[in-house]
């Protein structure tokens, strides 16, 4: 019965198709290789771009972060003195210091009160936002390159011609200096005039000659308790970015040391303040230079009292 099937099967319908290889002009392992191959160019193709894009990235990192341009490499940010907690104390033996030469930051603190007036009325402020108008186009982040490390602080312009103050413990043993202002793109570079380790301040000048934004201080200052003031600067340096923060606060004590007289605080302070302004809610000038914090607290900080400032530019 099956051969009968086989010969009615005359024109071989019930077989599979044959695939006439000559006439296509190609054969069936051309065929496989194509079909195999297309996949792995799917696949290899975003990967070569991938890694293009990713060194190109690389390459854009590397140039902006070139001292020339902008130097922000590694910075260390604890560039504010930490004073101990007994060097705060007010007590009677305080009275006896006489003068030394060691640091300010590990002398006692003697409280004097020039003007006992305390005084927590509100009365005469200027509003925050019209202070900052003027003051915020004369701050500038710091960068101060040493041998080995980046530190970073705060500082203003106090001259139209560049004059630029900030702390000495801020640009000790500088090679470079490079001063980001706030209001413009440009990193300005600096040389240092004088300096005055004991008072911790320093006074810069911009190299560039122009006609610079600046911050005026306030002249005869006398200190009363709990006036209202505010503290301008880079606290943490770039790790907040590269604009000014603002933090406010009030005169909380005045307080003497042999060498440099020093307002107290209670507002924030933190490391890349140092240099910062401290500035009076009642003029809108200058009254102060950050220069210190207690350890192990947020609201005891210290600024410099403007008239030390006068001094140095005085000599």
């Amino acid at each position: 019965m099956s051969k009968q099937t086989n010969d009615d099967d005359y024109l071989n319908l019930r077989q599979s198709k044959q695939v006439d290889e000559f006439a296509l002009g190609e054969n069936s392992s051309d065929l496989t290789e194509e079909k195999t191959s297309m996949p792995h160019f799917f696949y290899i193709a975003p990967i070569i771009v991938g890694f293009i894009i990713l060194v190109g990235l690389a390459l854009s990192i590397f140039v902006m972060r070139a001292w020339d341009q902008t130097p922000l490499p590694d910075i260390d940010t604890k560039s504010i003195r930490v004073i101990e907690p007994n060097v705060i104390k007010g007590n009677e033996k305080n009275s006896k210091i006489n003068n030394s030469s060691a640091p300010a930051s590990n002398l006692p603190i003697t409280p004097t009160v020039e003007n006992p007036r305390l005084d927590t009325s509100n009365l005469g402020l200027q509003p925050v936002n019209s202070i900052l108008s003027e003051v915020m186009p004369a701050i500038g982040m710091v960068l101060v390159k040493t041998s080995n490390k980046v530190n970073s602080g705060s500082g203003f312009i106090i001259r139209n011609d560049g004059l630029f103050v900030t702390n000495y413990h801020v640009i000790e043993d500088a090679q470079e200096i490079a001063i980001k202002l706030n209001n413009r793109e440009k990193v300005n570079f600096a040389e240092i005039l004088t300096f005055d380790i004991k008072k911790d301040l320093a006074i810069l000048k911009l190299r560039e000659i122009e006609k610079y934004p600046t911050l005026r201080l306030e002249e005869n200052f006398i200190p009363n308790l709990g006036d209202d003031l505010l503290v301008l600067g880079y606290p943490l340096g770039i790790k907040l970015g590269l604009e000014v923060t603002i933090s406010t606060g009030i005169i909380s004590s005045i307080r003497a040391l042999p060498e440099v007289n020093l307002i107290q605080t209670n507002a924030a302070i933190n490391h890349g303040n140092s240099g910062g302004p401290v500035i009076s809610r009642r003029t809108g000038k200058v009254i102060g230079i950050v220069t210190a914090k207690a350890r192990d607290s947020e609201s005891i900080g210290f600024a410099i009292n403007v008239k030390e400032l006068q001094l140095l530019i005085d000599k």
